[in-house]
Protein backbone atom coordinates (compact mmCIF):
# COMPACT_ATOMS: atom_id res chain seq x y z
CA UNK A 1 0.00 0.00 0.00
CA UNK A 2 1.24 3.48 -0.88
CA UNK A 3 2.26 5.45 2.22
CA UNK A 4 -0.17 8.30 1.51
CA UNK A 5 -3.08 5.85 1.70
CA UNK A 6 -2.01 4.59 5.13
CA UNK A 7 -4.65 5.78 7.60
CA UNK A 8 -2.41 4.95 10.55
CA UNK A 9 0.25 7.37 9.31
CA UNK A 10 -2.14 10.31 9.01
CA UNK A 11 -3.77 9.62 12.37
CA UNK A 12 -0.49 9.06 14.20
CA UNK A 13 1.12 12.26 12.94
CA UNK A 14 -1.97 14.48 12.86
CA UNK A 15 -0.84 16.27 16.04
CA UNK A 16 2.45 17.13 14.29
CA UNK A 17 1.01 18.02 10.89
CA UNK A 18 -1.72 20.19 12.38
CA UNK A 19 -0.19 21.55 15.56
CA UNK A 20 -1.43 24.71 17.24
CA UNK A 21 0.87 27.04 15.28
CA UNK A 22 -0.44 25.77 11.95
CA UNK A 23 -4.00 26.54 13.08
CA UNK A 24 -2.83 30.02 14.09
CA UNK A 25 -1.29 30.51 10.63
CA UNK A 26 -4.37 29.34 8.71
CA UNK A 27 -6.42 32.59 8.64
CA UNK A 28 -3.64 34.67 7.06
CA UNK A 29 -2.67 31.87 4.67
CA UNK A 30 -6.27 31.55 3.47
CA UNK A 31 -6.62 35.30 3.09
CA UNK A 32 -3.46 35.59 1.01
CA UNK A 33 -4.31 32.56 -1.15
CA UNK A 34 -7.75 34.01 -1.87
CA UNK A 35 -6.17 37.34 -2.81
CA UNK A 36 -3.67 35.71 -5.19
CA UNK A 37 -6.58 33.93 -6.89
CA UNK A 38 -8.64 37.15 -6.88
CA UNK A 39 -11.55 35.32 -5.29
CA UNK A 40 -14.63 37.25 -4.22
CA UNK A 41 -17.52 36.39 -1.87
CA UNK A 42 -19.89 33.90 -3.48
CA UNK A 43 -17.22 32.30 -5.68
CA UNK A 44 -16.87 28.53 -5.62
CA UNK A 45 -13.49 27.26 -4.36
CA UNK A 46 -12.09 23.74 -4.42
CA UNK A 47 -9.75 22.89 -1.52
CA UNK A 48 -7.97 19.82 -2.90
CA UNK A 49 -6.46 17.55 -0.21
CA UNK A 50 -8.11 19.67 2.49
CA UNK A 51 -7.08 17.48 5.44
CA UNK A 52 -8.76 18.59 8.67
CA UNK A 53 -10.19 21.65 6.93
CA UNK A 54 -8.22 24.42 8.61
CA UNK A 55 -8.03 26.39 5.34
CA UNK A 56 -11.47 25.32 4.09
CA UNK A 57 -13.13 26.83 7.14
CA UNK A 58 -11.17 30.08 6.78
CA UNK A 59 -12.09 30.38 3.10
CA UNK A 60 -15.75 29.86 3.97
CA UNK A 61 -15.54 32.51 6.70
CA UNK A 62 -14.54 34.92 3.93
CA UNK A 63 -17.74 34.28 2.02
CA UNK A 64 -16.53 31.65 -0.44
CA UNK A 65 -18.55 28.56 -1.29
CA UNK A 66 -16.01 25.87 -0.46
CA UNK A 67 -15.76 22.21 -1.38
CA UNK A 68 -13.03 20.37 0.52
CA UNK A 69 -11.90 17.01 -0.85
CA UNK A 70 -9.73 14.46 0.95
CA UNK A 71 -9.31 10.69 1.06
CA UNK A 72 -9.17 10.57 4.88
CA UNK A 73 -12.67 10.15 6.28
CA UNK A 74 -11.63 10.80 9.87
CA UNK A 75 -9.97 14.06 8.84
CA UNK A 76 -13.19 15.11 7.12
CA UNK A 77 -15.22 14.31 10.24
CA UNK A 78 -12.92 16.61 12.22
CA UNK A 79 -13.25 19.25 9.50
CA UNK A 80 -17.04 19.10 9.65
CA UNK A 81 -16.92 19.58 13.42
CA UNK A 82 -14.68 22.63 13.02
CA UNK A 83 -16.94 24.14 10.37
CA UNK A 84 -19.98 23.65 12.59
CA UNK A 85 -18.18 25.18 15.58
CA UNK A 86 -17.18 28.19 13.47
CA UNK A 87 -20.68 28.59 12.05
CA UNK A 88 -19.72 28.21 8.38
CA UNK A 89 -20.96 25.90 5.65
CA UNK A 90 -18.45 23.77 3.78
CA UNK A 91 -19.10 20.79 1.52
CA UNK A 92 -16.66 18.06 2.46
CA UNK A 93 -16.24 15.16 0.04
CA UNK A 94 -14.37 11.90 0.66
CA UNK A 95 -12.64 11.12 -2.60
CA UNK A 96 -9.30 10.61 -4.28
CA UNK A 97 -7.98 13.57 -6.29
CA UNK A 98 -6.97 11.08 -8.98
CA UNK A 99 -10.71 10.62 -9.51
CA UNK A 100 -12.48 13.78 -8.28
CA UNK A 101 -13.64 16.13 -11.01
CA UNK A 102 -16.56 18.54 -11.58
CA UNK A 103 -16.53 19.93 -15.07
CA UNK A 104 -16.26 23.76 -15.11
CA UNK A 105 -17.75 24.10 -11.63
CA UNK A 106 -15.25 26.10 -9.57
CA UNK A 107 -14.01 29.67 -9.84
CA UNK A 108 -10.74 28.75 -8.14
CA UNK A 109 -8.87 25.89 -6.52
CA UNK A 110 -6.06 25.43 -4.01
CA UNK A 111 -3.70 22.64 -3.04
CA UNK A 112 -1.86 23.76 0.08
CA UNK A 113 0.68 22.55 2.63
CA UNK A 114 2.92 20.36 0.43
CA UNK A 115 0.13 18.05 -0.75
CA UNK A 116 1.63 17.25 -4.18
CA UNK A 117 4.26 14.83 -5.43
CA UNK A 118 3.16 11.82 -3.41
CA UNK A 119 2.87 9.45 -6.37
CA UNK A 120 5.59 7.18 -7.73
CA UNK A 121 4.50 7.93 -11.31
CA UNK A 122 4.84 11.62 -12.31
CA UNK A 123 1.95 11.15 -14.73
CA UNK A 124 -0.37 10.77 -11.72
CA UNK A 125 0.55 14.31 -10.65
CA UNK A 126 -0.40 15.49 -14.13
CA UNK A 127 -3.69 13.59 -13.89
CA UNK A 128 -4.58 15.33 -10.61
CA UNK A 129 -3.67 18.73 -12.07
CA UNK A 130 -5.76 17.96 -15.16
CA UNK A 131 -8.77 16.96 -13.04
CA UNK A 132 -8.49 20.26 -11.19
CA UNK A 133 -8.03 22.21 -14.42
CA UNK A 134 -11.14 20.61 -15.92
CA UNK A 135 -13.07 21.40 -12.72
CA UNK A 136 -12.38 25.11 -13.13
CA UNK A 137 -14.46 27.56 -15.11
CA UNK A 138 -12.62 29.24 -18.01
CA UNK A 139 -10.30 31.84 -16.52
CA UNK A 140 -10.29 30.16 -13.10
CA UNK A 141 -7.04 29.88 -11.16
CA UNK A 142 -5.37 27.01 -9.34
CA UNK A 143 -2.89 27.74 -6.52
CA UNK A 144 -0.28 25.17 -5.48
CA UNK A 145 1.62 25.82 -2.24
CA UNK A 146 4.63 23.56 -1.68
CA UNK A 147 8.36 23.51 -0.96
CA UNK A 148 10.60 24.25 -3.95
CA UNK A 149 13.62 22.17 -4.92
CA UNK A 150 15.72 25.34 -4.96
CA UNK A 151 14.73 26.11 -1.36
CA UNK A 152 15.35 22.53 -0.27
CA UNK A 153 18.84 22.51 -1.75
CA UNK A 154 19.70 25.80 -0.06
CA UNK A 155 18.34 24.88 3.36
CA UNK A 156 18.83 21.10 3.38
CA UNK A 157 19.51 19.41 6.71
CA UNK A 158 19.87 15.67 7.08
CA UNK A 159 18.23 15.61 10.51
CA UNK A 160 16.37 17.75 13.02
CA UNK A 161 14.44 17.40 16.24
CA UNK A 162 11.80 19.56 17.85
CA UNK A 163 8.96 19.65 20.34
CA UNK A 164 5.42 20.51 19.29
CA UNK A 165 2.31 20.59 21.46
CA UNK A 166 4.00 18.44 24.09
CA UNK A 167 5.29 15.83 21.64
CA UNK A 168 8.91 15.13 20.66
CA UNK A 169 9.79 14.57 17.00
CA UNK A 170 13.01 13.39 15.36
CA UNK A 171 13.23 13.65 11.58
CA UNK A 172 15.89 12.38 9.20
CA UNK A 173 16.04 13.27 5.51
CA UNK A 174 17.86 12.09 2.41
CA UNK A 175 17.81 13.81 -0.95
CA UNK A 176 17.38 11.35 -3.81
CA UNK A 177 17.24 11.52 -7.62
CA UNK A 178 19.22 14.78 -7.77
CA UNK A 179 16.98 16.37 -5.16
CA UNK A 180 13.97 15.25 -7.18
CA UNK A 181 12.65 13.22 -4.24
CA UNK A 182 12.97 13.65 -0.49
CA UNK A 183 13.18 10.53 1.69
CA UNK A 184 11.80 11.07 5.20
CA UNK A 185 12.06 9.11 8.43
CA UNK A 186 9.83 10.52 11.16
CA UNK A 187 9.97 9.34 14.77
CA UNK A 188 7.33 10.63 17.17
CA UNK A 189 7.32 10.24 20.95
CA UNK A 190 3.96 10.99 22.54
CA UNK A 191 1.86 9.71 25.43
CA UNK A 192 1.15 6.50 23.52
CA UNK A 193 4.84 5.73 23.00
CA UNK A 194 7.18 5.68 20.01
CA UNK A 195 5.99 5.78 16.39
CA UNK A 196 8.14 5.58 13.28
CA UNK A 197 7.31 5.96 9.58
CA UNK A 198 9.39 6.34 6.43
CA UNK A 199 8.15 7.76 3.14
CA UNK A 200 9.29 9.83 0.18
CA UNK A 201 7.73 12.44 -2.08
CA UNK A 202 8.61 14.32 -5.24
CA UNK A 203 10.08 17.82 -4.97
CA UNK A 204 9.41 20.28 -7.80
CA UNK A 205 11.59 23.13 -8.95
CA UNK A 206 9.74 26.24 -10.10
CA UNK A 207 10.32 25.27 -13.74
CA UNK A 208 9.24 21.66 -13.17
CA UNK A 209 6.00 22.65 -11.46
CA UNK A 210 5.29 25.20 -14.18
CA UNK A 211 5.89 22.56 -16.85
CA UNK A 212 3.65 20.04 -15.08
CA UNK A 213 0.78 22.53 -14.78
CA UNK A 214 1.09 23.52 -18.44
CA UNK A 215 1.18 19.86 -19.45
CA UNK A 216 -2.10 19.46 -17.55
CA UNK A 217 -3.64 22.20 -19.69
CA UNK A 218 -3.17 25.44 -17.78
CA UNK A 219 -2.66 28.30 -20.19
CA UNK A 220 -0.28 30.33 -18.03
CA UNK A 221 1.54 29.88 -14.73
CA UNK A 222 2.91 32.54 -12.38
CA UNK A 223 5.34 31.61 -9.61
CA UNK A 224 5.77 33.35 -6.24
CA UNK A 225 8.09 32.93 -3.25
CA UNK A 226 5.32 33.00 -0.65
CA UNK A 227 1.58 33.45 -0.34
CA UNK A 228 2.14 37.18 0.04
CA UNK A 229 2.97 37.36 -3.67
CA UNK A 230 6.69 38.03 -3.21
CA UNK A 231 9.06 36.97 -6.02
CA UNK A 232 10.48 33.48 -6.22
CA UNK A 233 14.15 34.10 -5.52
CA UNK A 234 16.88 33.72 -2.89
CA UNK A 235 14.57 34.94 -0.12
CA UNK A 236 11.66 32.64 -1.05
CA UNK A 237 10.02 30.75 1.81
CA UNK A 238 7.78 28.55 -0.34
CA UNK A 239 7.06 27.67 -3.92
CA UNK A 240 3.63 29.05 -4.80
CA UNK A 241 2.38 28.62 -8.36
CA UNK A 242 -0.88 29.95 -9.79
CA UNK A 243 -2.06 28.36 -13.04
CA UNK A 244 -4.92 29.83 -15.07
CA UNK A 245 -7.32 27.78 -17.13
Amino acid sequence: MEWYRDTDFWLTFSSVLFDNQRWVNAPLEAQRAAELLQMKPGDRLLDACCGVGRHSVEFAARGLRVTGVDQMGLYLEAAEETAEAEGVEVEFVKDDMLAFRREEWFDGAVNMFISVGYFDDPEDDIKVFRNIRDSLKPGGGFLVDTVGKEILMEQFRSKEWYRTDGNFVISRYRAEENYGRLWNRWILYDQAGRHEYTFSHRVFSADELTEALKKAGFSSVTVFGDLDGSPYGPQAQRLVAVGLR
